[in-house]
């Protein structure tokens, strides 16, 4: 097993979970963890975001490779559509949902080991793709090692590049940005959707020190009220807010979760 994780979330509406359109998955014996932002303005995005989130942990694509990515896509782009009506679907609906169908950003961590690695610190070559404005932070005792894709709060665009449901001539040329680096016991990795991450490289930026391993002992009724209280003072979006860590090199056993 690869590491332990904690997840913590909260709905635009805090009293509407099922409006939720955030997702995330978590495989730790296969040592690979997603998170995904879908878009709140296109059609049936929460489940094409957990779609996608389940299917780069069970099955990650080469995005290297334009042949096999294609193929890739349009799998999974018909099991999302399977479940819908689109005959019943209101009349308005149907221009944006035949323009555009769902949309989500997308992240997601890899990590491998083998007998060239050195054992004595658990390192692990850690590899990370992604989509869109979805964030990653690597933090190594209380330092941050790295952010990606972004490195300040300034790159955070209103559209970022997304991944959609229908299929486009566009598909060649999704945005996958990618990182390869490497971890070692105890580092912690903390994925985050945008909300979330824009204020985190806020705080690093104005210099205020994160603690980033008291997001770990956290527990889920305090991290809601740390959002809620970001949201009450106008210091974070009101958006969906999800924060994913993984705490490397962790023994006890941990059950795959997706949400």
């Amino acid at each position: 097993m690869f590491f332990q994780h904690r997840a913590f979330w909260i709905a635009k509406d805090a009293e509407r979970a099922d409006q939720f359109q955030d997702a995330f998955a978590v495989d730790a014996f296969r040592g690979a963890a997603s998170i995904a932002d879908g878009v709140s303005s296109s059609l049936f995005a929460s489940s094409w975001a957990e779609l996608l989130t389940r299917a780069v942990i069970a099955d990650p694509p080469d995005v290297g490779d334009e042949e096999l990515l294609g193929p890739w896509l349009d799998q999974h782009r018909k099991e999302w559509l399977e479940p819908i009506d689109v005959d019943n679907l209101a009349w308005h609906q149907k221009p944006k949902f035949q323009a555009n169908g769902a949309q989500t950003t997308l992240l997601w961590v890899e990590l491998y080991k083998d007998s060239t690695h050195d054992r004595s610190t658990g390192e692990v070559d850690m590899y990370a793709y992604s989509v869109g404005d979805c964030c990653l932070f690597h933090i190594r005792g209380d330092r941050m090692l790295r952010s990606f894709p972004f490195s300040n709060a300034e790159a955070f665009a209103s559209n970022p590049a997304v991944i959609g449901s229908i299929s486009k001539k566009s598909d060649v040329a999704i945005p996958f940005e990618h990182l390869q680096t490497t971890g070692v016991n105890d580092d912690l990795l903390v994925l985050c959707t945008d909300a979330m991450a824009v204020w985190l490289l806020e705080q690093k930026a104005a210099g205020v020190r994160i603690d980033w391993n008291g997001y770990w002992s956290m527990t889920e009724s305090d991290w809601r009220d740390h959002i809620l209280d970001l949201r009450q003072n106008q210091q974070i979006r009101y958006d969906d807010t999800t924060m994913l860590l993984l705490r490397l090199g962790k023994k006890e056993p941990a059950v795959t979760t997706e949400e």
